[in-house]
């Protein structure tokens, strides 16, 4: 995958055919079938720096369509770029059928608002189901790397596999990206990234486990509470070349977690104290600077609204349900972290998805012809909790804080086929039964529901360990609990019409070290038509 060079029109022409139109004020275009005139996206003045310094991506594969993202930014290292200002600029995109760009499927121009920060969301449609393909973009005389993408199978195919990775937590100042290194060389059919993506907070030297070649941007050592700073935080991290390739690799399907606007925040319920209006307002930023960098089919928010939560088919053999755990959750109990039972907890009014997200993904279970129905989405689904002389303690942020809200859950996912909840937020792998009781409880019906398996962190809490105290009370307290390891990585979950095979995929330094080697640390198995996790 070539890195951006400067590039002819004629040249891009002879490499790609005639561009067909396919306009719109947003920034998001529509491929558009037959040779047509090629409409050129020379810029006035000319752009004279690399605009894809935040290189390519796709994502949201449906059966014959993908969305196409790019976003042009010449100065990345600055927090207000001057290189466009505020001129609309023409992008165009092709999308062929072979790595080398030579028969080109569909093409079109969108235009790069400055609303928008530059981004570009194209959705190329008319694409064959189950296919591979590549993409590029091109603008005044600057070609775009070479992207891979992959369509969705046919809604009616059954195929013999499906490789997934799903992965969460990339904290840029906590270590190297190396694990999306990796997941780039595994060449999956999608990655599931399950939030936190960026991190809202400070970076600075000293806080920093990457070695620095050079001084840091000093907007950086900021907190990220603006739309000029969230677009700065991304473009930081943007920049990163696994992360790059990663993106490159396959289509991306995401969610976001919390740290995409703040730590622990929940709904309009902020951990800085800030009044209503005001941390709303942080959160339209949030959201906004979210969707500018993803390779996301939604429209832009509107305000401080987003819908996140959506469906994906890959055929009859796997439904993919993600879902939104912070835009509509009620109040925490208590901050964070684990804490002792109390009876406000148990309010049958909390929610962790709103009534209106619920019932939608009640119905998309109960109807789901799948022979898989997997649940992409945040924080810890399953009961766990650790004994302590004050009884169990529960972590609040997950939804053992939302108990009712989680009973309900279990209910949706046992009269499920095949269900598989992925997980990320924790920082650990875990491997664990949905029961509908823990040890602790007076009802003791531990029959598993549900498997559970929580990604651990691309670089979030450095490098990690092979095992540590809370580890060990964890297992030692959740029997359901299989597999609880702090090690930085990501999961691999191979999927058959009979089982779904997932892989913790585990780097042992991401810290001061960006060239760790990846290793299966363990295995496990669900069986088609048998609830609960096996060991491989």
């Amino acid at each position: 995958m070539a890195a951006p060079t400067r590039v002819s029109r004629r040249r891009f022409i002879s490499l790609g055919g005639a561009v067909a139109a396919g306009l719109t004020g947003s920034g998001i275009a529509r491929g558009a079938a037959g040779g047509v005139r090629f409409f050129g996206t020379s810029a006035e003045p000319p752009i004279t720096r690399d605009p894809f310094t935040l290189g390519v991506a796709s994502g949201d594969p449906w059966p014959g369509s993908v969305v196409l993202w790019t976003r042009l930014l010449p100065r990345p290292d600055r927090i207000d770029d001057p290189g466009l200002g505020q001129r609309s600029v023409d992008v165009a995109w092709q999308i062929a059928t072979d790595p080398s760009m030579r028969v080109i499927e569909r093409h079109g121009v969108a235009r790069a608002e400055p609303a928008h920060g530059h981004s570009v969301h194209v959705t190329a449609d008319g694409l064959r189901p189950g296919r591979e393909y590549w993409y590029r973009f091109r603008t005044g005389s600057w070609l775009s790397p070479i992207g891979r993408t992959k369509t969705a199978p046919a809604t009616d195919a059954t195929p013999a596999r499906l490789d997934l990775i799903a992965a969460s937590c990339q904290s840029w100042a906590a270590g190297y990206y190396t694990a999306h290194r990796h997941i780039a060389a595994e060449h999956p059919d999608v990655v599931v990234f399950l939030g936190d993506y960026i991190y809202e907070r400070p970076i600075t030297a000293t806080d920093c486990a990457r070695l620095l070649p050079t001084d840091l941007p000093p907007h950086l050592a900021t907190e990220t509470d603006t739309l000029e700073r969230y677009r700065a935080q991304y473009a930081w991290y943007r920049q990163d070349p696994d992360l790059q390739a990663s993106h490159r690799a396959a289509p991306w399907v995401v969610t976001w977690d919390d740290h995409e606007v703040q730590d622990n925040y929940a709904g309009f319920d902020n951990v800085s104290g800030l009044a209503d209006d005001r941390f709303a307002a942080r959160r339209a930023a949030a959201y906004q600077a979210y969707w500018e960098h993803l390779p996301l089919r939604s429209r832009p928010p509107i305000g401080p609204s987003m819908t996140m939560h959506r469906r994906l088919d890959f055929g009859t053999l796997l439904l993919l349900e993600v879902l939104d755990t912070r835009q509509f959750r009620s109040r925490q109990m208590s901050g964070a972290g684990w804490t002792a039972d109390a009876p406000g907890r148990r309010d049958p009014g909390r929610t962790m998805l709103g009534d209106s997200q619920q019932r939608w993904l009640e119905a998309g279970l109960r109807t789901s012809p799948a022979t898989w129905n997997v649940i992409a989405q945040q924080v810890m689904l399953g009961r766990i909790a650790i004994e302590s002389t004050d009884g169990p303690l529960h972590n609040v942020d997950t939804w053992d804080g939302y108990p009712v809200a989680q009973r309900r859950m279990h209910d949706a996912l046992a009269a499920t086929a095949n269900p598989v909840v992925l997980t990320g937020d924790l920082h650990a792998g875990y491997a664990l039964d949905v029961t509908a009781a823990i040890r602790h409880d007076s009802d003791r019906d531990v029959t598993p529901i549900a498997a559970e398996f929580a990604a651990t962190s691309i670089s979030s809490g450095g490098d990690g360990s092979d095992e540590s105290a809370t580890h060990r009370r964890l297992l030692r307290s959740n029997p359901h609990l299989h597999y609880a390891k702090p090690r930085r990585g990501y999961l691999r979950c191979r999927v058959s019409p009979r089982e779904m095979t997932v892989d913790f995929r585990t780097v042992l330094r991401v810290e001061r070290d960006a060239h760790s080697p990846v290793s299966t640390d363990r295995s496990f198995v669900v069986e088609a038509g048998r609830r609960g996790i096996h060991t491989a």
